[in-house]
């Protein structure tokens, strides 16, 4: 790479006096999943009425201390679970049986996830110190989304009329649309192939690949009230089938090869969240 503009191969990288690498790796996302009652199904609280005492007189007293879950089959509520108002008109909220602790939903969703990956080398080669516009800049940056369809299922625990424990998973099979583009020169110059002089390499290309994604999460549901959950917990998340700057092979035998994406990597992404139920 000639990087001041006079002779050609007086600049090189085996002649870079400092080398500054930097990568940036972002995540983000959107998810929307609608649940279904499986096993220890549910009835609308709508239909059913606990005269003036609610849903939370009812189950107050119930099996497993203050605001457990239980008693509404032992006659404290006339043998009736529903709020004194109820919540979504005709349907109200799906609430689970009045026996028993555990509850295990169905779910299925659709799912937008993006990873962008930019790597970026330079290399000072033109004399002054620190990195100007004359020295070179090898810039990689691969954007991965994943679009498609989830399915999963959650087991809840109910500690009370309130709060529930909670163990799920997702996996969806999904397309991943990849946007590639690799930089190789200065400011003012491009590095050629040597394979093919006069060929730039500046290299824009994009795939669309299969791939996959799935996750386990441990939480803790709080019921706000009859129709709102809050939920935090810890999430572990695994994908196959991305492009990384990781795996770029940096193949200038061809443009082909020069370009080339290489979405056999994998990963593996694990931390907090919070989120809400709405049950209606």
């Amino acid at each position: 790479a000639d990087s001041n503009g006079t002779t050609a191969g007086t600049d090189s990288i085996a002649e870079a006096t400092m080398v500054q690498s930097r990568r940036n790796v972002s995540f983000q996302g959107i998810e929307l999943n609608l649940f279904s009652f499986g096993l220890m199904g549910a009835q609308r609280a709508a239909a059913i009425n606990c005269g003036g005492g609610g849903l939370a007189r009812c189950l107050g007293a119930g099996f497993g201390g203050i605001g457990g879950y239980g008693s509404c089959n032992t006659n404290q509520c006339g043998n009736t679970c529903g709020p004194r108002f109820g919540f979504g008109g005709l349907g109200g909220p799906l609430v689970r049986p009045c026996h028993g602790k555990v509850q295990i939903l169905a779910s299925h969703g659709f799912r937008w996830f993006q990873i962008d990956d930019t790597d970026i080398l330079n290399f000072d080669v033109d004399g002054p110190a620190g990195f100007t516009g004359h020295d070179i800049c090898d810039c990689t940056e691969i954007e991965n989304n994943l679009f498609g369809y989830q399915f999963g299922s959650r087991l809840n625990y109910c500690l009370g009329n309130r709060i529930n424990l909670n163990v799920g998973g997702n996996f969806g099979i999904y397309g991943n649309d990849i946007e590639q583009t690799h930089r190789l020169g200065t400011s003012f110059n491009l590095a050629e192939l040597q394979a093919m002089p006069g060929v730039d390499i500046d290299f824009r290309s994009s795939d669309t690949v299969l791939a996959t994604l799935g996750e386990i999460d441990f939480g803790v549901g709080y019921r706000v009230s009859n129709g709102i959950t809050a939920r935090f917990g810890y999430r572990l998340l695994g994908a196959t089938g991305i492009a990384t700057t990781a795996g770029f092979a940096r193949d200038y035998s061809s443009s082909a090869n020069a370009s080339a994406i290489h979405a056999d990597d994998s990963l593996l992404l694990h931390g907090l969240y919070v989120g809400s139920d709405l049950n209606w």
